[in-house]
């Protein structure tokens, strides 16, 4: 149990308390997996980046256009799991010079 009382009391992740520490991890960010995918020659939906993981995919879209990628969308038709025709955007990246 930590002690309050002590200001160098440790928290249960072992950290020191008053100390920040910075982790380091492998995991691609959201950004970066959705670029890599574009790069690769894919497109993708939103669908597609639900499965990746990607929840809030329209804010990652923006987030690499504001960076500088040339992100196009697409809309297309296509049926429902209900048969009804639904439009649904798919994301493409351009080439460099392309506008």
């Amino acid at each position: 149990m930590q002690n309050k009382s002590r200001p160098n009391a440790k928290h249960p992740n072992g950290q020191t308390k008053g100390i920040a520490t910075t982790r380091h991890s492998t995991i691609p960010t959201q950004n970066q997996r959705i670029l890599s995918a574009l790069q690769s020659g894919q497109s993708l939906t939103a669908y597609d980046m639900h499965q990746m993981g990607i929840m809030g995919c329209n804010a990652r879209i923006c987030e690499l256009r504001q960076a500088g990628h040339n992100i196009v969308c697409i809309m297309e038709r296509t049926r429902n799991q209900f048969g009804q025709t639904v439009k649904r955007g798919r994301y493409w990246l351009m080439p460099e010079g392309r506008a």
